[in-house]
């Protein structure tokens, strides 16, 4: 699939063996968009870092701009200012709302059902738009710095957002419902995709595709950091690891999302969003975010001002090689139902 595709997907091999319509086995071959990411973070200034790791995974570029400022501040030992900490964790649970309402929709479409597919669609828009209203980017683009955030918000638009946001969540929640009393849809996602419980622990897959094998890990919960260690992380998991089950971890995890910028936004704290960073130290630091995809790790060394070596492990890259394991025993017409309903990232494995 790809790059001369009807869509905007990235390139992929997926090689089948089959009998009739269902599937033997499936072979992954990646890394046609491998492009020197963690190259061109060699000898880039430290501050200039985050706007290279936002360039790993674009639909996921505020948190990977975050784990890349975190771990720059744990090798440093900086501390974010209380309001810097809580701007990030608006940002990361608007981005994991947008991703999770997105892939619900997406996966509406490929069964057809289409309105659902088209509401989804403008519940994005309306939070993309929400994002340029108070903050000035759709994606988030651009306000993770090493230290803290650079764009604030306003006192008088904090209850503005919260209501958008609160909005939102009900509006998603309500079409959920109807998602998934809709006997088409359980009829394609029911029992479609199963990654056994014992499988998704042996591949150490994360986030909602272990989740919604049973595996309960999540990084905000398991090891905090930011403003999640002043609050509790729910951590829904459901033991059938099929698409269906795949699709509820999302529906449940835009609600908690929404719940926790809410708790955000009631006890916002004042003060600076930043701190100065130290331009001429050496050191090496290490960062785990838990991002719409699951566990995202960043690990950096920096010398004298500039980033000797910054390595990054994406979720993407832990989970693709389960998908092959989901497949066997599904006919072909279930594969795209399948892959989106991990949703993984072409450009965010290879790098």
């Amino acid at each position: 699939v790809g790059p001369v595709h009807a869509g905007i997907i990235e390139p992929g091999h997926f090689r089948f063996s089959v009998v009739g319509d269902t599937v033997l086995h499936l072979e992954l071959r990646h890394f046609y968009t491998h492009k020197g990411t963690e190259a061109l973070f060699e000898g880039a200034p430290i501050m200039d870092g985050s706007m290279l790791a936002e360039s790993v995974s674009g639909d996921n570029c505020f948190a990977h701009a975050v784990a890349y400022c975190q771990a720059l501040e744990n090798a440093f030992g900086i501390s974010v200012p209380p309001r810097g900490r809580a701007m990030r964790l608006i940002g990361l649970e608007l981005e994991r709302m947008l991703a999770h309402i997105a892939d619900v929709g997406a996966l509406c479409g490929d069964v057809a059902f289409a309105v659902p597919a088209a509401y989804t669609a403008r519940l994005k828009e309306l939070l993309l738009q929400t994002s340029v209203r108070f903050f000035g980017t759709r994606c988030w683009r651009g306000l993770a710095l090493p230290g803290g955030v650079k764009r604030d918000l306003a006192p008088e638009n904090v209850h503005a957002l919260g209501s958008v946001i609160a909005s939102a969540a009900r509006d998603f929640a309500e079409l959920a419902e109807i998602i998934l009393d809709t006997p088409s849809v359980q009829n394609r996602f029911e029992s479609t995709g199963i990654l056994k419980r014992e499988l998704a622990r042996s591949m150490a897959v994360v986030g909602p595709v272990a989740r919604a094998s049973g595996v309960r890990v999540d990084v905000r919960h398991d090891h905090p950091y930011g403003r999640y260690r002043a609050l509790s992380v729910e951590v829904p998991h459901y033991h059938q690891g099929d698409v269906l089950a795949r699709a509820r971890i999302r529906i449940d995890e835009t609600a908690i999302s929404a719940r926790l910028i809410a708790e955000t936004l009631e006890n916002i704290p004042s003060g600076a969003i930043a701190t100065s960073v130290p331009g001429d130290q050496s050191a090496e630091g290490f960062s785990a975010v838990e991002s719409p995809r699951g566990e995202l790790l960043y690990w950096i060394r920096v010398q004298d001002g500039y980033v000797r070596r910054c390595h990054i492990k994406s979720p993407s890259f832990q989970n693709w090689p389960a998908i092959p394991l989901a497949m066997p025993g599904n006919i072909i017409a279930d594969f795209p139902l399948i892959n989106k309903s991990f949703n993984l990232s072409y450009s965010g494995c290879d790098r």
